[in-house]
């Protein structure tokens, strides 16, 4: 099985940077498809629709209405976060 960090060839701070990059391009990209605006309120933290923070380098999400955290590890998690909204 291959870590999902060590599968662009990267490692360590490197590999962290590319996941998070490339986490934080599907969540924005939904969010635009979806017609939410999505606010970067930090490096770590993305705020979609002022509804669901999504935390791309450690794949969790936490939708404000419920209080209720959740995983996400494809754009499919996230897609399916963003119906909810």
């Amino acid at each position: 099985m291959v870590n999902k960090r060590s599968a662009s060839g990267l490692h360590g701070t490197e590999a962290r940077q590319w996941w998070r990059g490339n986490r934080t391009e599907d969540i924005e990209r939904l969010a635009r498809e979806f017609g939410f605006e999505c606010k970067k309120l930090t490096p770590y933290q993305l705020r979609v629709g002022g509804a669901i923070d999504f935390y791309p380098t450690n794949g969790r999400a936490h939708i404000l209405a419920t209080n209720k955290r959740i995983d996400f590890h494809t754009a499919d998690d996230v897609f399916k976060l963003l119906q909810q909204i």
